[in-house]
């Protein structure tokens, strides 16, 4: 009787494990995307241009500037030695 209950849980503890272990799986393809330093998209192929992408580079200073009324907020990203409105 032990041993069924026993099979039982470990079964419950498989698929509940497997499930959890998919959904994380398909959340980190989801959420994967190249990324690019400002210099290297500007330097870049077109693909860049079509997929999904994560830009790094530093917000230049005195470039933020904020419209309360459109709810918009811009600034320049710069890298090494490009800048990116």
């Amino acid at each position: 009787m032990k041993s069924k209950a026993i099979a039982k849980a470990l079964i419950g503890i498989v698929v509940i494990g497997g499930g959890i272990g998919y959904f994380m799986v398909q959340a980190v393809k989801s959420s994967s995307s190249y990324s690019y330093t400002v210099d290297e998209f500007l330097d870049g192929d077109d693909a860049a241009m079509i997929n999904s992408i994560r830009l790094a580079g530093g917000v230049k200073a005195g470039s933020v500037s904020k419209d309360v009324e459109q709810m918009l907020l811009s600034f320049v990203l710069e890298g090494g030695k490009s800048e990116l409105p």
